[in-house]
């Protein structure tokens, strides 16, 4: 493949060609000097894994005026962070630095994204709760500040899925309540959907909160979807238990969309420590899945199924089931350690921070 690098020092400022042929690594040794700074996978054109310091990157990103200069290193930082060698607490703070300045829409999204994921699967519970409020005052104000309505609406999307310190949630009952909007239109969708947020954090009030959204929404088709999706919502874990049995019933899996949003609030971080038991059974149950549903919900299933875990324990209940069936077919092994990648990078990284503090 080719890619770019750019190289500058105090007397050139260039962007080189690189073209590597075989697997062996490439080294740019010929620019190797004390004043020469470097850009590896300029403007992301490459695909792989770039080896960098992230002091230097970090340092360099907010700097650079090219939207897509500044997607390729944020890229190539992520591929450092998923190989352990850049804490996750620090890389969410530069993160949230850069969201504050970040004006490019696909590049907002790409960044709010990577909020949502290092927050619920790559931070241990003690440190969510170390920077949940600095986090959620930072997005609700960057909200109230923008001017841009699709941006403004991004980084609602990211606050409706991460705020979990006391005021965060408050302000997601005001904006259910239609006591706020920042400006912003707030949908039916949006209602639903911050209702479901508050159900899974069981915000005071939320049940109330729960039927009085269901009797707001008319659209037989939508009334029906979130009642099916109540289920795996619900704050008692016999509801739970049944509706995720009930799963294993063809005819209960046939509006694949409402099953994956319910399996995802079924494994939902904050409910991880009890969903695990369904892990096993759901990897069970996936060469089923794959015989009678849609092309792509074998893929949904196991993206819903293992979302956001990280912990040692859920990430040995795939490669025991790996082992035990060694003769699954390959594109679902190969499905299925895909959508386990995250986990078990995240099975790593977090027993790190663990070792490193008891929070």
């Amino acid at each position: 493949q080719s890619f770019q690098y750019k190289i500058s020092s105090n007397y050139f400022d260039r962007v080189q060609d690189i073209t590597i042929r075989n697997a062996r690594p490439t080294l740019l040794t010929k620019w190797v000097a004390p004043d020469v700074r470097f850009i590896p996978n300029f403007k992301g054109r490459g695909y792989g894994y770039f080896h960098a310091s992230p002091e230097h990157l970090l340092g360099i990103v907010n700097k650079q005026e090219d939207a897509e200069v500044r997607a390729g290193i944020w890229i190539t930082l992520w591929e450092i962070f998923l190989r352990g060698q850049l804490d996750p607490p620090l890389l969410l703070e530069k993160i949230l630095t850069a969201v504050k300045e970040e004006k490019d829409p696909l590049l907002l999204e790409y960044l709010t994204d990577k909020i949502n994921r290092i927050y619920w699967q790559f931070l241990t519970p003690g440190q969510r709760s170390l920077v949940s409020k600095d986090l959620d005052e930072t997005l609700f104000e960057l909200m109230a500040l923008e001017k841009d309505n699709s941006r403004k609406r991004t980084i609602f999307n990211c606050y409706r899925s991460v705020a979990n310190s006391p005021k965060g949630v408050l302000n997601l009952i005001k904006f259910w309540s239609d006591e706020i909007s920042l400006g912003l239109e707030v949908s039916e969708r949006d209602h639903i959907q911050l209702a479901y947020a508050l159900a899974i954090r069981e915000a005071e009030g939320h049940e109330k909160i729960l039927a009085a959204q269901l009797n707001k929404v008319t659209n037989p088709d939508r009334k029906s979807e979130m009642q099916f999706v109540l289920q795996a919502l619900s704050p008692d874990p016999v509801v739970r238990d049944r509706f995720f049995e009930s799963l294993a019933k063809k005819e209960n899996r046939t509006r694949e969309p409402w099953v994956l949003e319910a399996v995802r609030y079924l494994h939902h971080p904050l409910r991880a420590e009890y969903s695990k038991r369904y892990l096993k059974t759901s990897l069970q149950m996936l060469e089923e899945v794959q015989s009678t549903g849609d092309i792509f919900f074998p893929k949904g299933w196991l993206d819903a199924t293992l979302g956001d875990y990280q912990s040692a324990s859920a990430a040995d209940v795939v490669r025991g089931y790996l082992n035990e069936n060694a003769g699954l077919r390959p594109d679902l092994r190969n499905k299925l350690l895909q959508s386990a990648d995250m986990l078990f990078r995240a099975e790593l990284i977090t027993k790190k921070n663990l070792a490193a503090s008891p929070n």
